[in-house]
């Protein structure tokens, strides 16, 4: 049941939060949140594992630019349960990426790429979209 969702010419600002609410399947494997320019352009790349490649319960942020991936930061505090409804929410601002998990936690990414505006967002994979916001 690999879903897919992908808006885009969003012109997103710096100070932008994006709430994405959804509910993940009984069997994941996976899902992604992406903050783009375009498709080569990746500026966060939000991949909570179940269980994917060696990941187990690990969520993986990560950058893109132009067909080459920066270096995976992983983060082993993992909120997200099979068959339950989840909130993700996503600062976006000039200098990094603050992420408020379901359960209060935070996790920072940098704006590795200094993106000043976010055109593509893609929900996509193990995870069934309900509401999406942006504030």
């Amino acid at each position: 049941s690999l879903q897919k969702l992908e808006i885009k010419d969003l012109n997103l600002q710096p100070g932008t939060k994006i709430e994405i609410e959804g509910v993940i399947p009984p069997a994941p494997r996976h899902f992604v949140i992406n903050c783009a320019q375009d498709h080569d352009t990746i500026g966060f790349h939000f991949n909570p594992r179940f269980n994917r490649f060696r990941d187990k319960n690990i969520i993986v942020c990560n950058f893109k630019k132009d067909d080459g991936w920066g270096n995976e930061q992983k983060d082993t505090n993992f909120p997200f349960k099979p068959g339950t409804q989840t909130k993700v929410c996503i600062d976006f601002e000039k200098t990094a990426f603050h992420v408020t998990l379901p359960n209060g936690c935070e996790i920072q990414f940098p704006n590795h790429l200094n993106l000043d505006t976010i055109n593509l967002l893609e929900v996509k994979a193990d995870f069934e979209l309900r509401s999406l916001a942006f504030k």
